[in-house]
């Protein structure tokens, strides 16, 4: 690979990795501040939007509360 290419690569990775980096910040700002509590506010709200977007929803039982879109 050319390093040009190389370089192409590394700045696509670096374009998608961005947001999840900053969302990664900002959730750890928001327990810094607000504690346990205030992150799964966050997290709550955060959901209801998408939610309202999903068509269709799986919940999972056990311990894991997790929500998945199937398409």
């Amino acid at each position: 690979m050319s390093k040009r290419a190389v370089e192409i690569a590394r700045n696509n990775a670096q374009a998608e990795v961005a947001p999840l980096k900053e969302l990664a910040q900002t959730l750890a700002r928001i327990k810094a501040t607000g504690g346990s509590a205030a992150l799964s506010a966050y997290l709550r709200n955060l959901r209801v939007p998408l939610l309202g977007r999903a068509k269709r929803i799986i919940r999972t039982t056990g311990n894991n509360n997790r929500l998945f879109k199937v398409p």
